[in-house]
């Protein structure tokens, strides 16, 4: 529910989203788009892989993307701590759209 209404969001703003159901089916769609992928947008807990180990495996194809971890548990952002070798960027949940809208573009605007 919350990848449908993000990308709803995200597409009526201007944006280009590609919002699929799992990591392996992200890394897939990552290894076939054609343009960058300027932004990762990511749960920390996933089914079969976490967000940390998503993250890590597309910047191995897109090192240009930049990443934003979600997650319900606060404590999930000890997970992303500073072993990284990529920034991290962390909107906890439940987050407005209007808060997931601003840290889309503070991420993207590099701030």
């Amino acid at each position: 529910m919350l990848r449908r209404v993000a990308g709803v969001m995200l597409r009526s703003s201007g944006y280009k989203v590609l919002a699929v159901e799992s990591p392996e089916k992200g890394l897939e769609a990552a290894r076939a788009h054609p343009v960058a992928i300027e932004l990762l947008i990511s749960d920390v807990i996933l089914p079969g892989m976490n967000g940390r180990a998503l993250a890590e495996q597309l910047l191995k194809i897109r090192p240009e993307t930049k990443v934003l971890f979600v997650s319900g548990y606060t404590e999930n952002a000890l997970i992303l701590d500073d072993q990284l070798d990529f920034a991290i960027n962390f909107l906890p949940k439940p987050f407005t759209v209007e808060a997931l809208g601003r840290k889309v573009r503070e991420i993207l605007d590099g701030n």
